[in-house]
């Protein structure tokens, strides 16, 4: 990402609270590597310097563990909004990539922290990746498919997701797949 890209600080401050829901050391650990790339008390009406904020998610990967990272992924997913007449999950996550490209500003780039692609696999599967610019670890890529697709489905049982191999993409703007899931419910 350029210098000057910023992050929407919804997903931030998400980030901040799901590390809190798993333990309130974590969530101290999160706003001190926020605060070490110069993000104090996020709001989410405001805008953070992205390359800090994912820098900061890269060190929490590693201090606080893959699985938090995860669960605050699906967070984010949860947080991400919705168009009117969203209902299926096939509906939200065909949008993902036009929410991902929504929730930054400022950047020269035209897609400044990656892309997410989207194909639909039958009546309740689907496939979904992100891509190789995805800036982000891989863990909240997983997180926020299943955040949002457990967030449209509201069966948070019902929803599977599966690694699988990630493709070349013919999307001129998007590099080819970096990780990539099957997802089904």
């Amino acid at each position: 990402m350029d210098e000057d890209t910023e992050v929407t600080g919804r997903y931030v401050v998400s980030m901040v609270e799901s590390a809190g829901e798993v333990s309130p050391v974590f969530k101290k650990k999160m706003n001190e590597l926020l605060s070490t790339h110069g993000i104090d008390n996020p709001e989410p009406d405001e805008w953070y310097d992205a390359n800090a904020f994912a820098e900061a998610v890269s060190q929490a990967t590693e201090q606080i563990g893959t699985q938090t990272v995860v669960q605050a992924g699906e967070e984010m997913g949860r947080d991400v909004p919705k168009p009117e007449g969203i209902t299926s999950p096939h509906d939200v996550l065909a949008e993902v990539d036009e929410s991902q490209q929504a929730a930054y500003r400022n950047s020269s780039e035209p897609r400044p922290a990656g892309s997410y692609t989207y194909e639909r696999l039958g009546e309740r599967a689907a496939r979904s990746a992100a891509t190789e610019k995805f800036a982000y670890p891989d863990e909240i890529c997983e997180g926020s498919l299943r955040g949002i697709t457990k967030d449209i489905v509201d069966r948070a049982a019902d929803v599977t997701m599966e690694e699988v191999e990630p493709q070349p993409t013919d999307h001129p703007e998007k590099a080819p797949e970096r990780i990539a899931y099957r997802i089904e419910w």
